[in-house]
């Protein structure tokens, strides 16, 4: 086996997860968020599409901020190899949970898909295509979270010249792939993803593949004429909403699919309308930890058997109703003021670039205990957009939180910035005698313009027909305030973020070439790949 480094880069190497011949995985610690990290290798050796597909997984998800997809913290290249630095997810695959529990209950399986459904949905809004849903490309976390991972085959609008899908190629996995797939990789829309889904809840509710077996002239023709055994041959519990979702999400021809995921999504909040999802995600939790997975759906009772709960449900909607009164914090505030604080959280956007649904803002709160601090064992809190005059700032806000009077650290993170902050909370009935604090004590945190980072700039030339390198041939300029300058390292140490350039390759015997970029202030790594168009003679 080989030697697991103690580190790569600024992360310290913690584990070898996996390793094959193409690169390996590891568990390292993030420098500055202090936190476990997963470290994605790639050793380049042959087609340089390999590295290019690494790279461009990378360039997608270091933009994507969505709850249901793995955040990516970093990406860069040491030595010949390239790394992506992706959040840890302490838990299983959707496909190792399949294997443990033989199949899933209706509610749980639907409740993964939603969840899976609103990440794709996120992608699909920014034109980009995953093309290998699956299983395995779900992960769930101890806290019952759902996360979508592995973008490394995805397809956006900027692919249209990228020659990383060529006409012909296929790439996915077979047994969850479309049938326009197998035909042609490239020109597949959202509807393959549509597709996907519909086969892993199909297996995610029977255990087994609708067809099963290796890559084969069968498989395909199988895929293609949309012959599948139904699922309550496996499993007679399957419902009437999900043999429904799998049917028409699985059809052989694009046209009689959903045509997009606000369809799937409407039929899955109207399911979950009258049930709150926390159950759920709790039930999910207990799953991942191992425990007896059992159905939330309650059993039809008799007619004598609902006479006789009528009381107790009675009683039960009245608890519930003085548990929605203890989240509001009125418990709190009425008979508990000397006990209890009030906190909220605000966020203030100086300046924006970007629309107020794509932010990412995050917050973790934590017992000071002096030297430690523990995480206190509650979801991430959530921020929303407050309303606003034209012309102000964007500011977002938290939930009113209650909490004992005690010490406290919060940990923000805005974007890709983090903010830590220690407080005392006071109880209410010293916040009230406070002017500033009569609502509650609030912890302000502004997110201004981010300052420029040096700008590192990888260059791949290679000829269009050939794929032969041709980066030593190539004349590189740079083109800033109107003036061309010639590639150097006196001026790569002088390019910034934040800022528009324009590069030109010329290369004897080829087309010249040259990219317009508008360079945001955390896009600090650029790598340009231009294939060049020979001239014919």
């Amino acid at each position: 086996m080989a030697k697991v480094p103690e580190s790569i880069g600024k992360y310290k190497i913690s584990e070898l997860i996996a390793q094959g011949g193409m690169g390996a995985v590891y568990k390292g610690v993030h420098p500055t968020l202090e936190r476990p990290v997963i470290l994605k290798k790639l050793t380049l050796r042959g087609n340089p599409d390999f590295a290019e597909r690494f790279r461009r997984e990378a360039r997608l998800l270091m933009d994507f901020r969505h709850d249901n997809i793995v955040d990516v913290y970093d990406h860069f290249k040491e030595g010949r190899s390239h790394f992506i630095v992706l959040e840890y997810i302490d838990g299983l695959s959707l496909e190792q949970l399949i294997r443990r529990e033989r199949y899933l209950p209706n509610e749980m399986a639907l409740y993964i898909l939603y969840q899976s459904c609103r990440a794709l949905k996120y992608a699909h809004d920014r034109e980009v295509v995953h093309r290998d849903i699956k299983p395995a490309n779900i992960l769930l976390s101890k806290r019952g979270e759902v996360k979508l991972v592995d973008f490394g085959i995805a397809t956006s609008a900027e692919d249209s010249e990228s020659g990383l899908t060529r006409e012909g190629m296929t790439l996915g996995s077979p047994a969850y792939m479309a049938p326009e797939q197998f035909e042609n990789t490239r020109n597949v829309d959202l509807r393959a993803d549509i597709y996907s889904l519909g086969v892993m809840l199909y297996e995610g509710v029977t255990g087994k593949k609708p067809y099963p077996g290796g890559f084969s002239a069968d498989l395909v023709a199988s895929i293609q004429k949309g012959k599948y055994p139904p699922p309550k041959r496996y499993n007679p519990k399957v419902n009437r909403l999900v043999r429904k979702i799998i049917k028409k999400s699985m059809h052989p021809k694009r046209a009689r699919r959903f045509q997009n995921l606000e369809e799937v999504l409407a039929l899955l909040e109207g399911f979950f309308k009258r049930r709150r999802l926390e159950p759920y995600r709790l039930q999910l939790q207990q799953a991942v930890a191992g425990k007896t997975v059992e159905p939330l759906t309650p059993r039809r009772r008799s007619k004598i058997k609902t006479a006789l709960i009528t009381v107790p449900a009675v009683l039960v909607l009245l608890g519930a109703a003085g548990g929605i009164l203890y989240s509001l914090g009125y418990y709190h505030e009425w008979v508990e003021p000397d006990a209890y604080g009030a906190l909220n959280l605000q966020v203030k956007v100086d300046e924006s670039y970007k629309p107020p649904e794509d932010y990412y803002i995050r917050g973790w709160l934590f017992t000071d205990t002096g030297d430690n601090a523990k995480e206190m064992d509650t979801a991430p809190l959530r921020f929303t957009r407050v309303q606003q005059t034209e012309g102000e700032a964007l500011q977002f806000r938290s939930r009113k939180l209650y909490l004992p009077e005690d010490e406290y650290r919060v940990k923000l993170q805005i974007e890709n910035t983090l903010h830590w902050k220690s407080f005392y909370l006071e109880p209410r009935s010293s916040q009230k005698q406070n002017i500033n604090t009569r609502e509650g004590r609030t912890l302000e945190f502004h997110f201004g313009e981010q300052r420029a980072l040096p700008l590192e700039v990888e260059f791949f030339v290679q000829d269009r027909s050939s794929w032969e390198n041709i980066t030593g041939l190539t004349r590189i300029e740079v083109e800033m305030n109107g003036r061309r300058e010639p590639w150097s390292p006196e001026l790569a140490q002088s390019l910034q973020t934040g800022r528009v350039y324009r590069f030109h390759f010329n290369a004897p015997g080829y087309k010249p070439k040259t990219f317009s970029l508008l360079i945001r202030p955390e896009q600090y790594q650029l790598v340009l790949n231009p294939r060049l168009i020979p001239i014919e003679e």
